[in-house]
């Protein structure tokens, strides 16, 4: 048989291997909770936008001894800390998880990130757009920067 429509619209594979109208409607639909370039659905179907924000991780203070950091920060002072800004659209806390696990890892984090600081991320939450949240990113980085802090930005 060739390619085509079945039965109901659907792919005429899917009508041919016996699976039920219902499952392929299910299959072939973003089901609720899901992440789609926009936002993530929810229950009754209406599409929620995204919120993004800023998160600062505390590294290891040993991270100084790497040159390519050390190079990047020679403001940094030994009574600040050393940290990493970054802008997400996951819960902060997920986000340092990826970082840990490997996943889409900046590779200062996973191997000296030690917790967020939320002190330092107080005020940057919510923002509209990637843009606006990637500005806010670069305005903290330089902020901590000029205050002293080592930092490594995303």
């Amino acid at each position: 048989m060739g390619a085509g429509k079945g039965a109901g619209g659907l792919p005429r594979i899917a009508v041919i291997s016996g699976l039920s109208r219902e499952f392929l409607r299910g299959v072939f639909t973003r089901p609720q909770g899901i992440v789609g370039h926009n936002g993530v659905m929810a229950a009754d179907g209406r599409e929620i936008k995204r919120a993004y924000c800023v998160y600062v991780i505390e590294l290891d203070r040993a991270v100084m001894e790497i040159a390519k950091f050390r190079d990047a920060n020679p403001g940094a002072r030994a009574d600040r800390k050393c940290v990493y800004v970054g802008a997400t659209s996951l819960p902060a806390e997920e986000r340092f998880a990826q970082h840990k696990s490997g996943k889409r890892a900046n590779r200062f984090v996973r191997k000296f990130g030690s917790a967020l600081v939320l002190r330092l991320m107080r005020g940057r939450q919510g923002y509209k757009t990637w843009n606006e949240a990637i500005a806010a990113e670069r305005r903290c980085a330089g902020k901590l920067r000029r205050r002293g802090y080592g930092v490594w930005s995303g």
